[in-house]
Protein backbone atom coordinates (compact mmCIF):
# COMPACT_ATOMS: atom_id res chain seq x y z
CA UNK A 1 0.00 0.00 0.00
CA UNK A 2 1.61 3.92 -1.17
CA UNK A 3 -0.09 5.45 1.28
CA UNK A 4 2.53 7.44 4.95
CA UNK A 5 -0.99 7.38 6.92
CA UNK A 6 -3.46 4.49 7.16
CA UNK A 7 -6.93 5.50 8.57
CA UNK A 8 -8.31 3.17 11.16
CA UNK A 9 -10.58 1.50 8.69
CA UNK A 10 -7.32 0.67 6.63
CA UNK A 11 -6.00 -0.76 9.55
CA UNK A 12 -8.56 -3.06 10.45
CA UNK A 13 -8.61 -4.00 7.03
CA UNK A 14 -5.04 -5.27 7.18
CA UNK A 15 -5.54 -6.68 10.37
CA UNK A 16 -8.68 -8.95 9.26
CA UNK A 17 -6.63 -9.84 5.99
CA UNK A 18 -3.11 -11.13 7.59
CA UNK A 19 -5.64 -13.25 9.85
CA UNK A 20 -7.10 -14.86 6.43
CA UNK A 21 -3.68 -15.08 5.43
CA UNK A 22 -3.50 -12.87 3.30
CA UNK A 23 0.01 -10.89 3.40
CA UNK A 24 0.17 -7.53 3.41
CA UNK A 25 3.12 -4.99 2.94
CA UNK A 26 2.90 -1.21 4.06
CA UNK A 27 5.66 1.36 3.81
CA UNK A 28 5.25 4.73 6.15
CA UNK A 29 8.05 7.23 6.13
CA UNK A 30 10.25 5.38 8.51
CA UNK A 31 10.25 1.84 7.17
CA UNK A 32 8.12 -1.35 6.12
CA UNK A 33 5.61 -3.56 7.89
CA UNK A 34 4.65 -7.17 6.52
CA UNK A 35 1.16 -8.57 7.99
CA UNK A 36 1.37 -12.09 7.25
CA UNK A 37 0.00 -15.49 8.78
CA UNK A 38 -1.50 -13.53 11.75
CA UNK A 39 2.00 -11.74 12.64
CA UNK A 40 2.94 -8.08 12.08
CA UNK A 41 7.03 -7.59 11.34
CA UNK A 42 8.48 -4.17 10.92
CA UNK A 43 11.71 -3.01 9.49
CA UNK A 44 12.72 -0.23 10.72
CA UNK A 45 14.19 2.42 7.78
CA UNK A 46 13.64 -0.14 5.06
CA UNK A 47 11.69 1.03 2.28
CA UNK A 48 12.69 -0.52 -0.75
CA UNK A 49 12.27 -4.07 -1.98
CA UNK A 50 14.43 -6.01 -4.31
CA UNK A 51 12.72 -8.05 -7.34
CA UNK A 52 14.46 -11.56 -5.20
CA UNK A 53 12.41 -10.01 -1.96
CA UNK A 54 9.55 -9.71 -3.21
CA UNK A 55 9.52 -12.67 -5.57
CA UNK A 56 10.20 -14.73 -2.11
CA UNK A 57 6.90 -12.80 -0.15
CA UNK A 58 4.95 -13.48 -3.03
CA UNK A 59 5.54 -17.27 -3.52
CA UNK A 60 5.84 -18.15 0.51
CA UNK A 61 1.62 -15.76 -0.09
CA UNK A 62 1.55 -18.39 -2.46
CA UNK A 63 1.33 -16.19 -5.59
CA UNK A 64 2.64 -17.97 -8.39
CA UNK A 65 5.57 -16.73 -10.17
CA UNK A 66 5.53 -16.73 -13.84
CA UNK A 67 9.34 -15.52 -14.43
CA UNK A 68 12.22 -16.05 -12.24
CA UNK A 69 14.32 -13.59 -14.04
CA UNK A 70 13.46 -10.45 -12.59
CA UNK A 71 12.51 -8.51 -15.55
CA UNK A 72 9.72 -6.14 -16.32
CA UNK A 73 6.64 -8.72 -16.78
CA UNK A 74 2.97 -7.91 -17.35
CA UNK A 75 0.16 -10.37 -18.13
CA UNK A 76 -3.56 -9.80 -18.24
CA UNK A 77 -6.30 -10.42 -20.34
CA UNK A 78 -4.74 -12.71 -22.84
CA UNK A 79 -1.58 -10.66 -23.44
CA UNK A 80 2.12 -11.63 -22.17
CA UNK A 81 4.66 -8.76 -21.75
CA UNK A 82 8.76 -9.13 -21.22
CA UNK A 83 11.42 -6.44 -21.06
CA UNK A 84 14.60 -7.40 -20.67
CA UNK A 85 17.57 -5.64 -19.71
CA UNK A 86 20.16 -7.78 -19.56
CA UNK A 87 18.63 -10.67 -22.47
CA UNK A 88 19.23 -14.18 -22.11
CA UNK A 89 17.56 -17.52 -21.63
CA UNK A 90 13.92 -16.81 -20.24
CA UNK A 91 11.61 -19.38 -18.92
CA UNK A 92 7.90 -18.38 -18.22
CA UNK A 93 5.83 -20.66 -16.49
CA UNK A 94 1.91 -20.27 -16.97
CA UNK A 95 -0.70 -21.77 -14.51
CA UNK A 96 -2.77 -22.75 -17.32
CA UNK A 97 -2.01 -24.50 -21.02
CA UNK A 98 -2.51 -21.86 -23.47
CA UNK A 99 -2.08 -21.70 -27.26
CA UNK A 100 0.79 -18.82 -27.09
CA UNK A 101 0.58 -16.38 -30.80
CA UNK A 102 3.62 -14.16 -30.82
CA UNK A 103 1.70 -10.32 -30.90
CA UNK A 104 4.39 -9.19 -33.66
CA UNK A 105 4.56 -11.42 -36.51
CA UNK A 106 1.24 -13.59 -35.59
CA UNK A 107 3.22 -16.78 -35.90
CA UNK A 108 2.22 -19.30 -33.21
CA UNK A 109 4.80 -19.86 -30.70
CA UNK A 110 3.18 -23.13 -29.67
CA UNK A 111 -0.58 -25.07 -30.16
CA UNK A 112 -0.40 -25.83 -26.44
CA UNK A 113 1.79 -25.17 -23.44
CA UNK A 114 2.28 -24.30 -20.24
CA UNK A 115 6.11 -23.22 -20.40
CA UNK A 116 7.59 -20.55 -22.54
CA UNK A 117 11.37 -20.26 -23.52
CA UNK A 118 12.39 -17.97 -25.43
CA UNK A 119 15.95 -16.31 -25.72
CA UNK A 120 16.19 -12.28 -25.92
CA UNK A 121 18.18 -9.61 -26.29
CA UNK A 122 19.68 -6.90 -23.90
CA UNK A 123 17.04 -4.39 -23.80
CA UNK A 124 14.20 -6.13 -25.94
CA UNK A 125 10.80 -6.72 -25.29
CA UNK A 126 8.40 -9.27 -26.32
CA UNK A 127 4.73 -10.12 -26.53
CA UNK A 128 2.67 -12.75 -26.75
CA UNK A 129 -1.19 -13.28 -27.30
CA UNK A 130 -2.20 -16.43 -24.99
CA UNK A 131 -5.22 -18.23 -25.97
CA UNK A 132 -6.15 -20.14 -22.97
CA UNK A 133 -7.35 -23.66 -23.31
Amino acid sequence: MGFLDLSEDETQKIHKWAKQGITVLWTDGGGTYKYYDNREDYIDKFKQFSDTQLRDIFKNAGVHIYLNSGDLFYIGRNWLCVHSVFGGNKTINLPFSAEVINAKNDKVYSNLTNNIEINMEAKSTVLFRLNPR
